[in-house]
């Protein structure tokens, strides 16, 4: 299937505020797409709205620093859509809302807490023997539960880790640092963030990562896999997985795993699962997220399970405190 090219849809040109899409100019897919949608067209007004708000409440230096960001989410927007399919629109649709959730600092879904949230943008762009730094994170302002000062401690690690040694770097090299994350649920006894983003220092090519962050409001810990599952469980999302993901493979033109390629794809669905921090929660359940080289290699990308709610709710402990 092909995914979807994209292009700055000419939402921001500079510092000053978004404009929402001129449908009479659209060029590109994407652009063409969300103009042949009423709904994709109403989220994407929302989402400039939401950046504008978000802009107007900040410093000039911060501003310049979610611009960089909006224009990377610009050019990102749209990737894990499959322009072939009917639900095209509806995709970019879903991706407008959560950039907006995220410049309104709020949860996806999820009855929310009375902390406010505030979002943290640091980013510049790339030059010759320098990084390049996308970093877009939320935090509470006030965090007042053990979960949510947990979350801000988790939170702080990251930002901790933005690299500013630039000793490595070649002359004609430009070093990448990125993570955006998204806050997929939050209540009163759950805090579920799914962390994208791609590193390069060095090599033949950069690497994609992503995260969950799954934290127990009430006691402020992060969730383990034992905590949810039990062994019999696990063996039937192992199952589930494999599944869904030969069938996968299959798609992006490799042959269907038999004898022991079986059997290794499936102890490393198996093996990948057990860590609860490749898995994120929302609404609508979860996804298993099998990163670069976890049952594959690079070139095949990332592969992910999706575990409807409705089944979870079946195969998690009865003290698992799912999304409701």
């Amino acid at each position: 299937m092909r995914r979807t090219a994209f292009a700055i849809a000419g939402l921001i040109a500079s510092v000053a505020s978004a404009a929402a899409m001129d449908c009479k100019a659209a060029k590109s897919d994407v652009e063409k797409a969300i103009c042949a949608s009423r709904q994709a067209v109403a989220a994407d007004e929302a989402m400039v709205a939401a950046y504008n708000a978000l802009r107007q409440r900040m410093a000039p230096a911060e501003r310049a620093a979610l611009l960089v960001a909006q224009r990377g989410w610009l050019k990102r927007r749209g990737l894990g859509c499959e322009s072939d399919k009917p639900a095209y629109g509806q995709c970019l649709a879903d991706d407008n809302n959560q950039r907006r959730a995220f410049l309104e600092a709020r949860p996806e879904s999820g009855p929310g807490v009375e902390s406010a949230l505030q979002p943290i943008v640091i980013a510049r762009p790339g030059k010759p023997r320098d990084w390049e730094i996308d970093v877009e994170l939320l935090r509470f302002v006030e965090p007042k539960s053990p979960g949510e000062k947990t979350f801000n401690v988790e939170v702080a690690k990251m930002v901790r880790e933005i690299p500013t040694d630039r000793g490595e770097i070649g002359r004609d090299q430009t070093y990448s640092h990125n993570a955006w994350m998204r806050l997929t649920w939050l209540s009163p006894r759950l805090i579920f963030a799914r962390v994208e983003g791609y590193v390069f220092s060095g090599g033949a090519h950069g690497n994609p990562f992503t995260t969950g962050l799954n934290i127990d409001t009430k006691i402020g810990r992060k969730l383990s896999f034992a905590d949810a599952f039990d062994h019999a469980a696990r063996e039937k999302l192992a199952d589930a997985c494999l599944a869904q993901i030969i069938p996968e493979k299959v798609r992006r033109g490799l042959e269907a795993p038999k004898g022991d390629d079986l059997k290794s794809l499936r102890q490393g669905i198996d093996e990948g699962l057990s860590h609860l921090d490749v898995w994120n929660f929302s609404a609508k359940g979860a996804t298993i997220i099998y990163g670069n080289y976890a049952i594959g290699s690079y070139a095949e990308g990332a592969y992910e399970c999706l575990v409807p709610l409705a089944r979870l709710k079946q195969l998690a402990k009865r003290d698992f405190p799912l999304p409701e």
